[in-house]
């Protein structure tokens, strides 16, 4: 069974910078570790947060806005845009559908799924 207790901002050098800045330098793991699912997962949060919260400040919607819309409280929307807890899929299609973003690239191979040497 899979581990849903990762931190995906653990994975940014700068835990800090998740979904608040697009340059920050991303740790490095295995390419054939099961560590790098857990990384390929929070990079994919990071931008979709990103994304988000960009948007929702161009509209002017809170985080209260969004937690209302999107049927979640407050603090569980804050630490999943934070990258303090793991997004499911269906969360962050969810903000995609409410806010109008896209959020996951097509990517052209396996390695473009997370940042690192090999994308």
């Amino acid at each position: 069974m899979a581990d849903y207790r990762f931190l995906p901002k653990e994975f940014l050098e700068r835990p800090d910078w998740f979904g608040r800045r697009l340059d920050g330098k991303w740790k490095t793991v295995q390419h054939d570790s099961v560590e790098w699912s857990y990384l390929a997962a929070a990079y994919y949060q990071h931008l979709a947060s990103h994304e988000a919260q960009r948007i929702a400040d161009e509209q002017r919607l809170t985080l209260d806005d969004l937690a209302d819309a999107l049927h979640t409280s407050r603090s569980t929307l804050r630490r999943k845009f934070n990258g303090e807890s793991p997004a499911r899929l269906d969360e962050i299609l969810a903000w995609a559908k409410l806010l109008g973003i896209e959020v996951l690239p097509e990517p052209s191979d396996t390695d473009d799924l997370a940042p690192g040497p090999f994308r």
